[in-house]
């Protein structure tokens, strides 16, 4: 998707919650549950391994966020930015689903690990 069609979308996403009051009419606090909300479908939507349904919800989640982002006043491009210029240097390696920093204690016995070194501590 080219980023003039991710703002397009975004402004439409905002001018259709502006037209609902939902910007207005409500708050983040609101906001943020009916995000959690979605993440539930979503969550719902991988264990069922549906793909359209996880589609449609990452796509609510996508929306809900985008309206607690005007809601307090950010963008979704500069939550994201900021959320990139912390994450754009961070070395470290996934290991059994969880992302492990290269400054956590365990860093080079999980590195010893997966490069075939089994350590037993």
């Amino acid at each position: 998707m080219s980023e003039g069609k991710l703002i397009f979308l975004i402004n439409k996403t905002l001018e259709w919650a502006y037209a609902r009051n939902i910007i207005d009419g409500s708050d983040f606090y609101r906001q943020y549950m009916k995000a959690q909300s979605e993440m539930g479908e979503l969550a719902d939507a991988l264990l069922k391994g549906n793909k359209e349904d996880t589609k449609d919800a990452i796509g609510d989640v996508l929306v809900c966020l985008i309206n607690l982002s005007e809601q307090c006043d950010l963008s979704l491009e500069e939550c994201l930015e900021s959320a990139y210029d912390s994450i754009k240097d961070r070395k470290g390696i996934m290991f059994n689903g969880v992302f492990v920093k290269d400054t956590d204690e365990n860093f080079d016995r999980i590195m010893q690990h997966l490069m075939g070194g089994y350590e037993n501590n």
